[in-house]
Parts: structure tokens; sequence; C-alpha cells
């Protein structure tokens, strides 16, 4: 393996282009709906758990593709639904909204941020 010729890394190499294509939708899907629910302040889930991310079925409905990536043909593993994943994209968004915060208020500011559970 060249480890000079950026077509043989490891990253090119074990996914093809289409595949990558594919995550990035998947990604992509899930990412918009999180940062939809957050900044509406609306929930991630409801009492049942196993159903899929209703936003993302309401994406599908207005893009085939979204429906045929993520919702049909999707690994298990490669849905980004999860739980676990939705809590460390948005702990992604906080750690940004707390460093632009941060640039805001300069070096010597202090802030707080208030959170209401409900």
């Amino acid at each position: 393996m060249d480890l000079s010729n950026p077509s043989q890394h490891i990253d090119r190499v074990v996914q093809s282009p289409q595949d990558v294509t594919k995550n990035r939708l998947r990604l992509t899907s899930t990412i918009e709906s999180i940062r939809y629910l957050a900044n509406q302040g609306l929930a991630f889930r409801g009492n049942d758990e196993s159903c899929e991310f209703e936003l993302i079925k309401a994406f599908s409905r207005m893009n085939i593709e979204v429906e045929k990536v993520v919702l049909e043909n999707a690994p298990g593993n490669a849905k980004y639904i999860a739980s676990t994943t939705q809590k460390e994209i948005l702990n992604i968004f906080a750690n940004k909204i707390r460093k632009k915060i941060h640039e805001a208020v300069g070096e010597d500011g202090k802030f707080c941020v208030l959170v209401d559970e409900t």
C-alpha cells in the first residue's frame, strides 16, 4: 500500500464512495432532525423508544433518497438514530454553543446556563 497515494488510504479502501455518500445522508438526516428538535425545545423520544425517529420519516416523505438510503436500506449500526448517538450529537452542539458564548463574553467574562429539564 502506498501511503502517499490518498486513494489508497484506509478510509478510501474500506468504504466505497457510494457508501460514504449514503452514510453522509444518514448522518445529515439525523443531525438536522436533532438540530430542529433542540431549537424547538421538543422531545426526542416518547414513551416507546423502539420506534424510529419520526422526523426522519417526515424527511423521507419529502425526499425519496432519504427513504431508500436512511430508512429502508441502512444497516442496523448505521442508522444513527440510537439515543446514545443523539446524545453525542447534542453534546457536540452544546460544546459549540459554550465556545461561542465564551468567545462573546471574553476571557474574563463569567456566565451560567439555566436548564429546565422539561
